[in-house]
């Protein structure tokens, strides 16, 4: 990932339709948890 995707969490979290988000973690690594594996 890169500035631009945190950009669009920032984004998406400060939109008034998502007010009722409330104790989450967000993962914002561009895919890179999906792609690992664990040995």
């Amino acid at each position: 990932g890169n500035g631009a995707d945190i950009a669009r969490m920032v984004l998406f979290l400060l939109n008034p339709e998502n007010s009722f988000i409330t104790g989450q973690n967000f993962v914002v690594d561009g895919g890179m948890t999906k792609k690992m594996i664990y040995v």
